[in-house]
Formats: C-alpha cells, sequence, structure tokens
C-alpha cells in the first residue's frame, strides 16, 4: 500500500473560476469552515439549556475565557460588549482553520492537486484577517471621536497654533511622531498576519516532511505531530486574538481618555 505526498506552495492551486473570481483549494476550504461555523452556532443556539451539556460547558468556558480578556482590555465595559463577538468569531474561524488538516477530506484530490488547504496557509488570509482588525480598531476609535483619532496622525491643530519657530519645530517634531504612528499601524497588519502565517505554514511544511518519511517507515510516526499541530493551532488562534483585543483597546482606550480630558 503506498500512501501520496503532498506538496505546499505559498500560492494556493485555482480549482475553478466563477467569471473573472479565481477559487482557490483554501478559499473552497474556508466556505465550508463557515458553513460549519454556523451550522454549529445554530446547534449551540437551539441546543442550550440551563443545566448545560458536556459542548455547551465547552463553548462557555471559551466564550467566559475571553469576555474576561476583552473586559480587561476595554475601559468601556460596553464597548467590549460590542467587541467580544468579533473576538469569538475570529477564535473560533481561526481554531478550524487551523485544525483543517484533520478531516478526512482534507486529503481529497483532482488532477494531482489538493482540492481543500487550509485556509491560514494562505497568506491573502491572515493578510485580510490582519486587515480588518486594524481597521476594526479605527472605525472604534472614530466612532468615539473622529476629531481626537485624527488628531492622533495628522498634527492640524498644532500647525494652526503656530506662532514662532519654536512652535513650527514642534510642529515638525509632533508631525513626524505622527508619521511613525501610521506606520506602525501598518506594521501591525504585516505583524499579527505573518505571524500567524509563518507558523501554520511552516507546520504544515513540517506535516509534509514527516509524513514522507512515515511513506518508508509506519504510520504511527505522524501521530506525535498531528497532537503538535492540534496544541500549535489552539495556541495560535488564542494569540491572534489577544493582540487583536490589544490593537482593538488601545485605540479606543487612547481616544476615549484624550475625550475627557
Amino acid at each position: 500500500m503506498t500512501r501520496t505526498v503532498h506538496h505546499l506552495g505559498l500560492v494556493p492551486e485555482i480549482l475553478f473560476h466563477i467569471g473573472p473570481v479565481a477559487i482557490t483549494n483554501a478559499h473552497l476550504a474556508f466556505f465550508l469552515i463557515s458553513v460549519l461555523l454556523i451550522g454549529v452556532g445554530l446547534y449551540a443556539a437551539n441546543t442550550s439549556r440551563i443545566v448545560p451539556h458536556r459542548i455547551q460547558s465547552v463553548f462557555e468556558g471559551v466564550i467566559v475565557w475571553f469576555k474576561d480578556k476583552v473586559d480587561l482590555g476595554f475601559n468601556d465595559p460596553a464597548l467590549a460588549r460590542r467587541i467580544l463577538p468579533l473576538i469569538l468569531t475570529l477564535f473560533f474561524a481561526i481554531f478550524i482553520s487551523n485544525q483543517f488538516m484533520l478531516l478526512p477530506f482534507l486529503s481529497v484530490t483532482a488532477d494531482h492537486e489538493l482540492i481543500f488547504r487550509l485556509p491560514t496557509t494562505h497568506f491573502s488570509f491572515t493578510l485580510a484577517l490582519g486587515l480588518l482588525v486594524v481597521i476594526s480598531s479605527h472605525l472604534i476609535a472614530v466612532s468615539i471621536s473622529p476629531r481626537r483619532h485624527f488628531a492622533h496622525f495628522i498634527k492640524l491643530e498644532l500647525l494652526l497654533k503656530v506662532r514662532s519657530i519654536g512652535d513650527l519645530l514642534n510642529w515638525f517634531l509632533e508631525s513626524f511622531l505622527g508619521l511613525l504612528e501610521i506606520i506602525d499601524e501598518i506594521a501591525k497588519v504585516i505583524s499579527i498576519s505573518a505571524r500567524l502565517f509563518g507558523n501554520i505554514f511552516a507546520g504544515e511544511l513540517m506535516g509534509i516532511v514527516v509524513v514522507g518519511i512515515s511513506v518508508y517507515t509506519s504510520f504511527v510516526v505522524p501521530i506525535p505531530l498531528y497532537v503538535l499541530g492540534i496544541f500549535v493551532g489552539a495556541i495560535q488562534a488564542v494569540v491572534f486574538c489577544l493582540m487583536s483585543v490589544q490593537y482593538l483597546s488601545r485605540l479606543a482606550n487612547s481616544v476615549a481618555s484624550t475625550s475627557h480630558h
């Protein structure tokens, strides 16, 4: 009996097109993950009860843990309640995406190409998640105080107050710091997305290597790697969400505190 070992490239394989849009195996995998998440959510909503069953207890434990983290991050409890669904959605989507390799149909092939691929091994996917988090942080800050938020980056008010050379030099310094803040926001997108992509992609490459070795040894060889993969996938989902809470709360708290002065 032989087993097929598949390669893993940086660019996911295109399976078909819908008009001008190319659908890759990563897109198809995340579509199924989205359907799975919706199904699990509907099931949890319809079967929840006062005395929780085992599955409900697990979900409630995850929700309570993240609620505590979000509450600690935000100074405004009402805003924290609004952000919690976003953080939970990110966690469950990333967690299932990272564990998708454990589902048996992941190895289905067509024309020697994988039909399904871990979405988090596609950098465009993790980049989109990073953009979602950073853009959301700015939208939240704008909803609190647009003037205070934009003044954090663009020192227009300070320019209008220039009355001397010293004021002008101070404006140049503050503008330079504002530019650094803009660069920092761009770096956040790259940092949070590259961290998730790099860890999961490296894990998949290692898995392919071990599976390739097991072709000539035993099927038992990859088992410890699968266990490690589950652990790393869960940790990366948690890390991404905790970093998201930090990014979202930093601007919101800063703008809110400035508005109160």
